[in-house]
């Protein structure tokens, strides 16, 4: 779990908050827009469904308010620390993240003597929050580890040997998880 300071947000290594003055509010989507797959076909009403298994990206659209006074050079440099693809985690999902990246240039609202800016951060994000990475060491037999995730999401093992001994007959199956 990493600490995110609430009302704020972390991109790669920058909290919002913490490291610019930046307080958020988050607008999200409960879930991502399904990708159809469907077909017309002549002379028959509707469209045949094909199945639905595919996720578009998400969105995750944050309003931000810089409160500290700071110089066009400095938001500059804001700016440029969000130019990039990376982590981004919100304040009240701690445990997970989004790997996203911006599109949409933000326009920026100046009050007065620049004591305060508004602007909107749009996030184009991977469909789902991605979670801790899990470390087991394997036993003979049968390992179970476990998945907290609520989408089919792809494994990655790496293994390690971290004995002396040479590795022999190693043998992996994957067994899908039940529904």
């Amino acid at each position: 779990m990493t600490d995110v300071p609430y009302d704020s947000f972390t991109f790669g290594r920058h909290n919002s908050l913490t490291d610019w003055g930046i307080r958020v509010i988050k607008y999200d989507t409960l879930t991502p827009a399904k990708r159809p797959r469907k077909i017309a076909i002549p002379r028959r009403s509707g469209m045949y469904d094909l199945g639905a298994d595919c996720w578009e990206e998400r969105t995750v659209r944050i309003e931000c308010v810089l409160e500290r006074r700071i110089s066009r050079s400095e938001l500059r440099a804001i700016a440029g620390a969000l130019s990039r693809k990376d982590r981004l985690r919100l304040w009240d999902e701690p445990d997970t993240y989004y790997i996203g990246e911006m599109y949409d240039p933000a326009e920026i609202t100046d009050y007065f003597d620049e004591a305060m800016r508004e602007f909107t951060l749009s996030f184009v994000c991977e469909p789902f929050a991605y979670g801790r990475t899990v470390t087991l060491p394997l036993s003979s037999g049968e390992n179970t580890i476990p998945y907290g995730g609520t989408a089919n999401a792809p494994c990655l093992i790496v293994l390690r040997n971290t004995s002396a001994a040479e590795v022999a007959n190693l043998t992996i199956t994957a067994v899908k998880r039940s529904e």
